[in-house]
């Protein structure tokens, strides 16, 4: 399977068929048909769609402390994170453990739809206002799936180090910039500290 290209269903599609299968399915949608009766509403929504899908595929290829938790898991983070610390020189054996505030965050696409009515009565106009909000699904491999716009990662609150090495303030310093700049995160939230022999 190529890089551009997506499983969904049990074959493989490309970004433009991808966005097709997401058009027809919010299309066929009970909430789409509803509002479909407002004058242009389907080109605004079908044009907000295919950006907000666009947004989501070309926003795959970048990397960032979110998408490496999130790609790899929170736990598998610090195997990473201990495994790239060792190759540093001087560093020898290294255990890693960071802590978070908090897990991972899921923002869901809504379709929301509001209503304006305005009744009359005994010469006093009344104007009232409803909305329904309801989760954007998509279809893949035959399961019905809320539409993820964006993970958020949690906080970092602290990171310890624990490395043979340590004890050199070199590889010290040097591990703590790695830390920093991996994590982006300030230096007072890192603790490194000499491994027991």
């Amino acid at each position: 399977m190529a890089m551009n290209e997506y499983l969904i269903d049990g074959r493989t599609n490309t970004k433009r068929d991808f966005i097709q299968n997401i058009i027809k399915s919010v299309k066929k949608s009970p909430a789409f048909v509803k509002i479909s009766s407002i004058k242009h509403i389907k080109t605004y929504v079908i044009a907000g769609l295919i950006l907000l899908v666009g947004v989501m595929l070309f926003g795959l290829n970048t990397t960032s402390q979110a998408k490496i938790l999130s790609s790899t898991g929170i736990e598998e983070t610090e195997e990473r994170l201990a495994l790239v610390l060792s190759e540093i020189d001087g560093v020898g054996d290294v255990r890693v453990m960071i802590s978070y505030e908090g897990g991972m965050k899921k923002v869901i696409a809504y379709d929301t739809i509001t209503s304006n009515d305005k009744t009359s009565a005994s010469g006093k106009e009344t104007e009232y206002t409803s909305e329904n909000k309801s989760p954007v699904t998509i279809n893949v491999s035959g399961t019905s799936s809320p539409l993820v716009l964006q993970e958020l990662k949690p906080e970092i609150v602290g990171v310890i180090v624990v490395a043979e090495g340590a004890g050199n303030i070199r590889v010290r310093l040097d591990l703590l910039s790695a830390v920093k700049t991996v994590l982006n995160i300030s230096s007072d939230k890192v603790e490194v500290f000499t491994m027991n022999n």
